[in-house]
């Protein structure tokens, strides 16, 4: 399976950013580190970052790890929330 998805860098000071917009509409952040690894960004704060415990080699693999944890995230909410 294919990930279609548009990648744009950010404005971020510090890193290496993108914002990853994917087909269905579920977005997700990515980080190129300098030696060339990337991760997906869980939160960006006013004076650090923290990823997931994963790196990966090429914007491809974490952008299909991204989607699937967008995917996750988006059903655990349909399930989970309740909208009041």
């Amino acid at each position: 399976m294919e990930n279609k998805y548009i990648a744009k860098k950010t404005r971020h000071k510090y890193i290496e950013a993108y914002n990853l917009t994917f087909e269905n509409g579920l977005k997700a952040q990515v980080e190129k580190v300098k030696d060339g690894q990337w991760r997906k960004i869980v939160n960006i704060g006013k004076t650090s970052h923290m990823f997931v415990d994963k790196d990966f080699d090429t914007l491809d693999d974490v952008a299909a790890y991204a989607l699937q944890k967008a995917i996750d995230a988006k059903e655990w909410a349909k399930n989970n929330l309740i909208v009041i």
